[in-house]
């Protein structure tokens, strides 16, 4: 039996926050057969239920970095998206999966949350004082935060007016962090952002 597996949009599964305008979809074939070979395959792409994009009916063995080229994609948006795929012994199959967009150029509107840090004083064995963390260092010439205290913890409640089917979050700190709702964490990212980056810059991740 053929079987449509492995279906990812931009080398991920259920991507949450695609950045590009014209992802790219990829799949794998697994079948009980030998010398099985794809010979044609259909992208379509639905928004709300409805086909929102069609690739038609390609005759091609190529199932990675097949490109969507549609109307423009909508800004934190949820996509779904079905590959058919037929083989060169006549046996169809199609899989499904997921995607949804990122904030593209909507502005940023948020506030800042700043928790209450305050200077930890470092003692020597003998219980004197010999730094204070957080604040001027003499010795090193810059600030020095690494005895702060353990860290904060930031709650934030807030009243949803409607009820709600599906929630996108945009959440970003300078650092990482751990996003829960309730208590219950939305995906199972430990910490946010995964990536490193510059002091200056500040990574927008997306929970669904």
């Amino acid at each position: 039996m053929l079987q449509v597996v492995d279906l990812r949009c931009e080398q991920l599964k259920n991507p949450v926050g695609i950045r590009s305008q014209k992802p790219e979809f990829s799949w794998k074939l697994k079948s009980d057969r030998k010398n099985i070979m794809q010979k044609k395959y259909q992208i379509t792409v639905y928004q709300g239920g409805k086909v929102f994009w069609q690739s038609g009916i390609i005759s091609s063995a190529c199932s990675v970095g097949i490109g969507y080229s549609g109307q423009k994609l909508s800004p934190l948006t949820k996509y779904e998206w079905k590959i058919e795929v037929w083989d060169n012994q006549g046996d169809c199959a199609a899989g499904s999966a997921a995607f949804v967009t990122s904030r593209y150029s909507l502005p940023w509107k948020a506030s800042w949350v700043e928790p209450e840090q305050h200077a930890t004083f470092a003692k020597d064995e003998d219980g004197c004082v010999k730094s204070a963390m957080g604040i001027r260092s003499e010795t090193r010439g810059i600030d020095d935060y690494a005895g702060f205290q353990p860290v904060q913890y930031l709650r934030i409640p807030f009243i949803l007016r409607k009820k709600a089917y599906r929630i996108l979050i945009c959440a970003t700190s300078h650092g990482v962090y751990e996003l829960k709702i309730n208590g219950i964490a939305p995906d199972n990212r430990k910490y946010a952002p995964e990536l490193g980056m510059p002091a200056n810059m500040v990574i927008e991740p997306l929970f669904c």
